[in-house]
């Protein structure tokens, strides 16, 4: 009978590399997403929401799905905002690659 001899160093680096390439892969896409759409673009998304004296307060680049936004979102942004009431809230605005911003709130 024929042992076929295996390379145990290659077949772990092979299984790191895909690893790392699933894990990497979603911050690629953060990173177009983030050409096309900014913390400014977010201030006016809820601006044009009728939020008014908006800021960004942090910038989720990293799986925003387990930050607030949904599992399609590349990139969430958190933000303080006075809504039209005058009460002073916290938003996150979420953006992904083919669809549009949502705005949720807090």
């Amino acid at each position: 009978m024929r042992y076929e001899k295996f390379d145990l160093k290659a077949d772990i680096m092979m299984g790191a590399a895909l690893v790392a390439g699933f894990l990497l892969l979603p911050r690629s896409c953060t990173a177009v997403v983030e050409q096309n759409y900014d913390a400014t673009d977010a201030v006016a998304t809820a601006e044009d929401m009728g939020f008014t004296d908006a800021e960004v307060t942090e910038v989720n680049r990293w799986y925003p799905g387990f930050q607030g936004c949904d599992e399609k979102d590349f990139i969430g942004f958190e933000l303080n905002a006075t809504n039209p009431n005058g009460d002073e809230v916290d938003l996150l605005v979420c953006k992904g690659l083919f669809k549009g911003a949502t705005i949720r709130q807090k």
